[in-house]
Formats: C-alpha cells, structure tokens, sequence
C-alpha cells in the first residue's frame, strides 16, 4: 500500500490489517485502528464535501468532535447522514 502522506511507524494503527473502503466512488485502503479522516488524509484526500451555500472545498479542520467541516455521509450498510470523519472508525465496506 502506498500512502505518501502517513507516516512510515508509530500511531495507533495496525499496519498488518489493511482494510478496503470506497469514498465518493474510489476504493482507497487504510488500516485497523484508522478514524475515516486519518485514512483519507494517509490517501492524499484533502477534500470530503463541499460547503452548501457556495460550494467550496471542505476538508479536515481538526482532529477530534472539533471538527466543523468534515462532515460525510454513509451508506452502507446503511444511510448514516452528518457524521464526523474524524469520528468514524474505518470499517471494511465503508
């Protein structure tokens, strides 16, 4: 797995168990132990949604429940609107 933006040890992650996930139609991986954000940041994904008035990038701000713009919606298993990126643990099939 290639991720240029993660740092090559340390964290909470368990690097031996990668898991597979699709945001916004790309299948991306990250490991056990990631947030959703963590794995999108490791992937070079900067932007997650777009603000609705304007329609402006929205990213990561912030590393906890601080967060006011990482904002996603899942849908699978099933449809879980306005949840924090930071938040979601990643799960395989996200």
């Amino acid at each position: 797995m290639t991720q240029t933006h993660r740092n090559p040890s340390g964290g909470l992650v368990d690097r031996a168990r990668p898991v597979s996930f699709v945001f916004d139609g790309s299948p991306l991986e990250g490991y056990a132990g990631d947030t959703l954000a963590s794995a999108l940041l490791a992937n070079g994904r900067h932007e997650v949604t777009t603000s609705i008035k304007f329609g402006r990038s929205r990213g990561i701000g912030a590393a906890g429940a601080e967060d006011p713009s990482g904002l996603i919606q899942i849908t699978t298993p099933f449809p879980d609107p306005m949840q924090l990126a930071t938040l979601v643990e990643l799960a395989p099939g996200i």
